[in-house]
């Protein structure tokens, strides 16, 4: 059973595995750090959840200030639920809209941010 719930810190060790995997995936290294993932919890502002499937970390998201998103899964349904928790909660908060940052090269980022009517705003 999938879970979404907010993040607190726990599991750190495995958000960050997740992380750092999927930007190697992605992009053949990691720039990952430890004190940037510590960072979502300590600006103020920023939401953190973590998908809990069959008692193990299976993603990541943010919601921060500025209404940028981030998230990890690893599966697509997993990216969606917590998509969908982030859409949520930026229209508790008010925002006008949700931006996330998708390169081809990430696909599961990218392809849910197909699968949910992102638009391009520009490539970088």
């Amino acid at each position: 059973m999938l879970e979404i719930l907010p993040w607190t810190g726990e599991d750190f060790d495995e958000v960050f595995e997740l992380l750092d995997t999927r930007s190697r995936a992605a992009f053949g290294v990691s720039e990952q750090q430890p004190a940037y993932l510590r960072q979502d919890l300590d600006v103020p502002g920023t939401d953190s959840w973590v998908a809990r499937e069959h008692g193990r970390v299976a993603g990541y998201a943010s919601l921060q200030e500025d209404q940028e998103a981030s998230i990890a899964a690893v599966e697509p349904q997993v990216g969606d639920a917590l998509l969908e928790a982030v859409e949520e909660r930026a229209r508790e908060r008010g925002f006008a809209r949700v931006a996330i940052t998708a390169v081809p090269q990430d696909e599961p980022l990218y392809t849910l941010a197909q699968r949910h009517g992102f638009e391009r705003d520009r490539e970088i």
